[in-house]
């Protein structure tokens, strides 16, 4: 907290008091707690969009630091539906919902509708980490028999799980198709979004599910586990939902989305993303509610 407040008075003796703080996690609104102790006036708005909230139970310690960065903030925001219930069940604390948004080299992208070719790629990407359950992918293709079909999967992405899943593609004989292609930067993803022709998202919990939309975004229809985030933008029209850990329905849904991906409209599914994501309409939403509080704050005063 100590080194929180020194950066504190350093950006108030260059640019003076802020109208409004934004913080990010439960641990920088804690973080602030001696702002709501000296300048009341400062309206604080909190954002959460912590994994660790998925879990059924929290450690005391954390659920007293919760507690208190939560009491911190004037409004408490989350961004998805999932995250603002585990917030309230955990800590009894309403919130309400404002989604992650596009990162801006996604926004835009020429897309238009594309043809079933005779390979058809299936592509996942984040971070290799038991919770994303890239496992459950592998296994679930192998299953679906689509590599017959010359269907293939990449896997963008590095972590811990790399050697498990190397092993794994190894075990079920489909280094022909599936490809752990390691870390990228944005515009690397953007490349191989705009190759591929549908979006796995196959993760046990979720907050929301960025990866997802930014594959939305590129016109891509989405397979996705009802994890905490997709089941509030995949719907019939750019996508399949099914739950989470069942490799028997993550086949076929890959099935199907193979079968029926003519019957996608990539340029209404990216123009819908669009319309919901995009940095410019989140930050709408934002600027509103910054400028609700720094009235209700001056009422006050």
């Amino acid at each position: 907290m100590k080194m929180m407040q020194r950066l504190f008075h350093q950006v108030v003796s260059k640019q003076g008091l802020p109208d409004v703080i934004y913080a990010h996690y439960m641990f920088s609104m804690y973080e602030l707690s001696f702002v709501r102790r000296e300048h009341l006036h400062i309206p604080i708005i909190g954002i959460e969009h912590w994994s660790k909230l998925n879990q059924p139970t929290l450690s005391k310690e954390l659920q007293v630091l919760g507690n208190k960065a939560y009491n911190t903030v004037d409004r408490l925001l989350a961004v998805s539906e999932s995250l603002k219930s585990q917030i309230n069940r955990h800590f009894n604390k309403d919130s309400e919902v404002v989604n992650d948004m596009l990162g801006e080299e996604f926004v835009g992208a020429k897309v238009g509708n594309k043809q079933k070719e005779a390979s058809f790629r299936f592509i996942a990407v984040g971070s290799l980490y038991t919770i994303k359950r890239f496992d459950l992918l592998i296994r679930a293709f192998a299953q679906s028999e689509l590599a017959k079909a010359d269907c293939s999967v990449t896997i963008v992405g590095d972590g811990e799980e790399r050697q498990k899943l190397k092993s794994l593609i190894e075990e079920l004989r489909l280094t022909d198709c599936v490809f752990l292609v390691g870390r990228k930067n944005k515009q690397e993803i953007i490349g191989l979004l705009q190759e591929s022709n549908a979006f796995v998202l196959s993760s046990d919990a979720e907050t929301f599910g960025v990866a997802c939309i930014e594959a939305l975004s590129q016109g891509l229809p989405a397979i996705a586990t009802r994890c905490g985030g997709p089941e509030e933008f995949i719907t019939k029209s750019n996508g399949i939902l099914i739950e989470p850990n069942n490799v028997v329905a993550l086949a076929n849904a890959m099935k199907e989305i193979y079968k029926d991906y003519e019957q996608y409209d990539c340029v209404s599914i990216a123009e819908e993303c669009n319309r919901r994501f995009a940095p410019q309409n989140i930050a709408k939403r934002l600027e509103k509610i910054f400028e609700e509080e720094i009235e209700k704050k001056k009422q006050i005063v």
